[in-house]
């Protein structure tokens, strides 16, 4: 084809990377492309770096706080969640999302699904599990030890 530029390209041209226009996953709309950030707003974010010991609800809830007092300047306070969030994301969580595909989230339901599914792995979830069922066998445990006891003292009683 004629006029075509990729005709005229070489091999080389092809091993050299194309950096999209916007090379994040969160696909903003306008109103919140145009939401101005200002320096004070990020000293105020929460940080989450996606550790084994943090706890993603609490940094969802900070942040639900931060967001809610920030000035909304004719954005919703879902586009201003779904503008802010990446900044708070930092080292191995920050890496995890700049792995996920360009434009795939459009919505800050979708955002914060696919962060807690993150955050919240299935094998975080079984320990979970497992504290609580441990916990609930020896509360059951002392429940009937105490049951126990009580009959036995009062069976002393009334002979």
């Amino acid at each position: 084809m004629a006029g075509n530029d990729d005709d005229n390209r070489v091999l080389g041209d092809y091993a050299q990377p194309v950096i999209p226009n916007s090379p994040s996953c969160i696909l903003l709309p306008t109103e919140a492309k145009n939401y101005e950030l200002k320096s004070s707003h990020f000293h105020m974010l929460p940080s989450f770096y996606g550790l084994p010991n943090e706890d993603p609800l609490s940094h969802i809830k900070e942040f639900y706080n931060v967001v809610s007092g920030l000035p909304m300047q004719g954005v919703s306070e879902a586009n201003l969640r779904m503008r802010v969030f990446p900044y708070t994301l930092k080292d191995r969580a920050k890496n995890w999302l700049m792995t996920l595909a360009l434009g795939s989230l459009t919505t800050w339901d979708a955002v914060a699904k696919k962060f807690l599914e993150k955050s919240f792995s299935t094998q975080k979830t079984a320990t979970l599990r497992g504290q609580i069922g441990f916990h609930s066998k020896h509360k059951t445990q002392w429940l009937v030890y105490c049951i126990v006891l009580e009959i036995g003292l009062h069976s002393k009683h009334t002979k």
